[in-house]
């Protein structure tokens, strides 16, 4: 026999009066204490009948770290009362049903994973065979990142403006096939030195071509050289 043996009897004696779990209804998310927690209603015991603040099961909850993906008002939950207490609601997850249904078309829900927010952001990913993908979609769908796992090609878009920031180095290394940039102005600003190489460059100019510098520019070494 164990402890745990010994304290059963007297566990069931203290044991409250709401054992099992309950369909619930989140019907506050502002916290007053910002520790995550919601309030319910229960309404398979009343519709006025509502829980205290409960907190939220997480499948990672650390100081600073976990996941963190917090219930709205509204959202069918199922909740457990520790030890049947009414006072210690803890919700253990949330539930679809036929008036909620999946952001995931049924058709689609065997091969589909998705993380969306009430906003539209989406974390997409396709296991569909022969045609896997892994997509960041931001609301709205005008700027994402796609991965084509089964065409070995990643796309970027960007409603208005693509911006990278580094602190030192970028490289960019092709082991076959080519650069292409299409656009309408491009330019290189505030570089302190340029170095174009290659077995063949080609310049070609439709309208015009300017070359300028202010001390004079040197062409192959020196053999054609146009000074100030």
């Amino acid at each position: 026999m164990s402890a745990l043996d010994l304290l059963a009897d007297d566990d069931e004696r203290r044991a409250g009066p709401l054992p099992g779990l309950l369909y619930a209804t989140v019907s506050d998310v502002v916290d007053p204490d910002k520790l995550g927690r919601v309030k319910l209603t229960l309404p398979t015991l009343g519709d006025t009948v509502t829980t205290t603040w409960a907190r939220v099961l997480a499948p990672g909850a650390g100081e600073k770290h976990g996941v963190y993906w917090p219930l709205e008002v509204g959202d069918e939950v199922l909740v457990a009362f520790v030890g049947g207490h009414p006072e210690h609601p803890v919700v253990m997850g949330a539930l679809w049903s036929a008036k909620k249904l999946a952001a995931i078309p049924d058709a689609a829900r065997r091969t589909h994973r998705l993380l969306a927010s009430p906003a539209g952001h989406t974390l997409r990913m396709d296991d569909t065979a022969d045609a896997q993908k892994l997509e960041i979609i931001a609301a709205g769908g005008e700027n994402a990142i796609a991965v084509d796992v089964a065409k070995g090609k990643l796309t970027i878009t960007a409603k208005t403006t693509l911006e990278i920031k580094v602190g030192e180095d970028i490289t960019l290394t092709l082991g076959d096939g080519k650069v292409t940039i299409q656009c309408k102005e491009l330019a290189v600003k505030d570089a302190t030195d340029v170095t174009v190489a290659g077995q063949a460059i080609t310049l070609e100019a439709t309208k015009g071509l300017a070359l300028t510098g202010n001390a004079g520019v040197n062409i192959n070494e020196g053999a054609l050289e146009v000074t100030k």
